[in-house]
């Protein structure tokens, strides 16, 4: 004989004594919550593995604290400031010659002029030459040797730098390989006319999530100073909100599975409202009964909920090892990011979710007279 929980739920989705609409609807209602959760949870883990991959891979390439402007000849003494306020949590600075220009290609026919580029002095290019984001040549359908001029958006009508292409870097961090180029820091101190003068100071520290609590005190060497978070707060702000809107979107999805255990509970309820009278009548309380059939409820999401939770479980498991995204993406890696704490999160979230929907039919138990009851 079948007892306990298991024979709960045997009563539940298999047993004749129940009418063959009851148990098809416990089993849709099981079914709608644990795909509910499912998808919620699922589609979350892989859209923080996303952002993960985003915030780390930006991390890995772009300066956690950084001051720029226009041109300066203090920026050494600053620099030798910063270093001695950071200590042992600094990693790496540099202090760099950056502007904004134009790269403009010589070769006969030319159809594109690329505007909007960030122009850095980089003391590794050869006197010359000229390297360049790959996603920018792409654009730019450059061949190696080929000859650039680069132009200064701040002076057009001033003489132009011609340079010669020696090769393609990729920091696989769109914004960089589409706008950035890089030459040689003579080249263009001279170019500029800018001996000494430098534009901005790079901090890269150990940890780069400390880069908010350095700050102040960065800044009260300089206020020009900014974290990674204020660098790019565009992206990030996009990104979070992007999340925020995918997980209240797939709320609804929960929510639907709840309503199913409601709808589940309210023709368990009619079936039994013969019983329901004759248990008043033997002395039960209404609020006796309203327990009785909310437990019932409340089984039958947390049924599906723990499904849901294997089969997300799974799904992220999978996705993490066999998940490839399409070519015309920057990166064909798909992660995921599977967290207990977010994953009893929202199985609590969705529990409470259940309760909720379980109440309303549970509740008109307190309207219902006995006399009304024994004679359906």
């Amino acid at each position: 004989m079948i007892t306990g929980l298991e024979g709960l739920l045997y009563k539940h989705l298999f047993s004749k004594a129940a009418r063959p609409a009851v148990r098809w609807m416990n089993r849709f209602a099981i079914l709608a919550t644990a795909l509910g959760l499912c998808a919620w949870l699922t589609t979350l883990n892989v859209m923080e593995g996303l952002q993960k991959q985003i915030r780390d891979e930006h991390l890995a390439a772009k300066a956690h604290l950084m001051l720029e402007g226009p041109l300066r000849s203090d920026l050494k003494e600053v620099a030798s400031k910063v270093q001695e306020k950071l200590g042992s949590e600094l990693k790496d600075i540099k202090i760099k010659l950056q502007f904004e220009g134009l790269v403009e290609p010589l070769r006969e026919g030319k159809i594109f002029t690329g505007s909007g580029i960030v122009i850095e002095g980089d003391p590794a290019v050869p006197s010359g030459s000229i390297l360049m984001g790959e996603e920018l040549g792409f654009a730019l359908h450059a061949s190696s040797m080929e000859a650039f001029r680069l132009r200064n958006v701040w002076n057009l009508e001033g003489a132009p730098l011609e340079l010669k292409l020696k090769g393609f870097k990729r920091s696989d961090l769109m914004d960089v390989d589409r706008f950035y180029v890089w030459v040689s820091e003579k080249d263009l101190e001279e170019w500029l006319g800018a001996q000494g003068l430098r534009s901005r100071i790079e901090i890269i520290l150990k940890d780069p999530y400390k880069a908010p609590e350095f700050l102040s005190s960065l800044q009260k060497i300089d206020p020009a100073f900014k974290d990674w978070k204020q660098l790019d707060s565009a992206l990030w702000h996009s990104l979070d909100l992007e999340k925020k809107a995918m997980a209240i979107s797939l709320f609804f999805v929960v929510l639907f599975g709840s309503l199913a255990v409601s709808s589940a509970l309210s023709l368990r309820i009619a079936e039994k409202r013969r019983e329901i009278g004759l248990l008043r009548a033997m002395g039960a309380s209404a609020q006796n009964v309203f327990w009785l059939f909310e437990l019932e409820g409340l089984f039958l999401g947390t049924v599906g909920l723990l499904l849901g939770l294997v089969l997300s479980a799974a799904f992220t498991w999978a996705i993490g090892h066999w998940g490839v995204l399409p070519q015309f993406f920057y990166s064909q890696n798909l992660p995921v990011d599977w967290s207990w704490s977010r994953a009893l999160l929202l199985f609590a979230l969705s529990l409470l979710t259940v309760a909720m929907a379980s109440f309303i039919p549970a509740k008109r138990l307190y309207s219902w007279d006995i006399a009304t009851l024994l004679r359906s």
